[in-house]
């Protein structure tokens, strides 16, 4: 079965948990913070909550 593309989708917990197609980019974030420039800025898509803890689901207890 073909994996979906998660148009409209702003949830993670809902992409993993329906198995949507998603890009891992964890690599090339761990060499864009290696490489210690002045200034750095991670973006996050429209919509997809302001906190990346709320995003990626993170409990008040772990952080």
């Amino acid at each position: 079965m073909r994996k979906a593309i998660p148009i409209g989708v702003n949830s993670y917990q809902k992409l993993r948990e329906e198995d949507y197609y998603t890009v891992d980019k964890s690599r090339m974030i761990a060499e864009f913070l290696e490489r210690k420039t002045t200034v750095t800025l991670i973006t996050r898509p429209r919509r997809f909550h302001r906190n990346i803890a709320d995003t990626f689901g993170i409990r008040q207890e772990a952080r």
